[in-house]
């Protein structure tokens, strides 16, 4: 009885937290690079402010045409080949871009995934690279997915250089999503599984959950434009996060793009040109299209 009950409230809950942390398992690599597209790029590279080690591709433009940097922020056990798509629309209209692996992901450093908690300093440091080491001035936008819009979120509720951001199918809180996925993916009652799995990851990860809540985020992004994107058949994050998110957020900066049939971050394969108009509108919105005749294409 010792042992079965070692296993069910001990071992399952540390396997599932180091499951989600990404201690099992190898990296998704990138497929395609933007010389697919006859894009022009520099592998970069740039450090954290806790010393690891980013990997990721710049696309710069011509200084006198540029428009402003996009920044874009790639999904769970994703690469950033997985915006490449976005990055090639926005640079074919004009906006220089970075795509970098998050830390624990691609050629990046890190043994550990911690959902927005430290790859919050990742967005930082991706930050402080195009504007110290390229010297921009902006606009810089953030373009997140999932985890990488949480991240964008929270990010962006922290760093003054962030003129907007584009957040598709982030979680709501990290606590949440995790009560969510044990009983959808693990078949698990959240008590008293939910309680133990967030106690073991805080411990071996030295994170507070409490922070990666989007609703507090959100109430620190006044005046700061964000367009949130979901898909109504989302399961992984349903589109009610956007909502509320939306709803935390103050002042009236703010848009909803809602797609319907959509899955997980899946809007941009199902509504390609609508989802493009849609960006451009948001950006025109809010004056962040540049230099004259900038509208995208």
């Amino acid at each position: 009885i010792t042992v079965i009950l070692v296993i069910v409230f001990l071992a399952l809950p540390y396997a599932i937290s180091t499951l989600y942390t990404g201690g099992i398992g190898g990296r998704r690599a990138f497929k395609e690079t933007p010389a697919n597209y006859g894009i022009a790029f520099e592998e970069v590279e740039f450090k954290t402010t806790d010393g690891l080690t980013l990997k990721g591709w710049y696309l710069p433009q011509d200084g006198a045409n540029a428009k402003g940097t996009v920044v874009y922020c790639h999904g769970l056990f994703n690469e950033r080949s997985e915006l490449l798509d976005q990055a090639v629309y926005m640079h074919r209209n004009g906006f220089r871009g970075l795509l970098f692996d998050f830390r624990r992901h691609g050629k990046s450093d890190g043994d550990l995934i911690t959902f927005g908690y430290f790859e919050r300093q990742d967005v930082e440091a991706a930050l402080g690279y195009v504007t110290s080491t390229k010297g921009e001035t902006g606009p810089i936008i953030l373009w997140g997915i999932s985890m990488g819009a949480a991240n964008a979120l929270l990010a962006g509720a922290e760093q003054s250089s962030v003129g907007a951001i584009i957040a598709e199918s982030s979680f709501y809180s990290a606590r949440e999503t995790l009560g969510q996925d044990l009983k959808r993916m693990f078949r698990l009652p959240t008590f008293p599984f939910a309680g133990l799995i967030e106690r073991i990851t805080e411990w071996r990860t030295g994170i507070d959950l409490d922070v990666l809540d989007l609703g507090k985020a959100a109430g620190r992004l006044e005046n700061r434009p964000v367009l949130l994107v979901g898909g109504t058949a989302d399961i992984r994050m349903p589109i009610e996060n956007n909502t509320r998110i939306y709803n935390a957020i103050p002042g009236n900066a703010k848009e909803q793009y809602i797609v319907q049939d959509a899955g997980h971050a899946d809007a941009w394969r199902i509504a390609t040109d609508t989802y493009k108009t849609r960006v451009t509108t948001f950006l025109q919105n809010y004056g962040l299209l540049g230099p004259p005749n900038s509208a995208p294409e």
